[in-house]
């Protein structure tokens, strides 16, 4: 799952509150756990996920078993709906990712190897960044002990 630029996305296209984005994300979290949302979108298969996150209010009055396996505590009704909105909002950002991708050429292969070096070079300032406090640190100790 595309956490973070979901996260972006959600607070570029809704005037949500911090809050919900946060519950939105966590309810993906949730769904993809049990079934892998990208892999779906990938395959053109969200309307299968979508029959499975199907839970009508009659469902509910018969007392039937949701079709999918993720645990809800408490109401089922409103806790699936709540899982399939969310998706709904994920495939959504993904859509517009595509579609982004389209407009551009952009090839997704590329997109990624992009983020991955983009990542890398963060971790790699961050590491760098780490030695010069320590360096510092270990500067400031031996100063100190020249002075006296």
């Amino acid at each position: 799952m595309e956490e973070t630029k979901f996260n972006k996305w959600l607070n570029q296209e809704f005037d949500y509150m911090p809050k919900t984005i946060k519950n939105r994300i966590s309810n993906c979290k949730k769904v993809n756990k049990y079934y892998d949302l990208d892999k779906y979108y990938d395959e053109n298969k969200t309307k299968e996920l979508f029959k499975l996150l199907n839970y009508t209010s009659e469902d509910k009055k018969n007392d039937l078993k949701p079709k999918h396996k993720i645990p809800i505590n408490g109401d089922i009704y409103n806790g699936t709906a709540t899982y399939k909105n969310a998706m709904s909002l994920y495939f959504e950002f993904k859509d517009y990712l595509s579609e982004k991708i389209e407009n551009n050429s952009i090839e997704k292969s590329e997109i990624n190897e992009i983020d991955t070096q983009v990542f890398e070079i963060i971790d790699d300032l961050g590491y760098k960044k780490n030695i010069f406090e320590k360096i510092s640190i270990f500067q400031n100790l031996i100063y100190e002990n020249l002075d006296e």
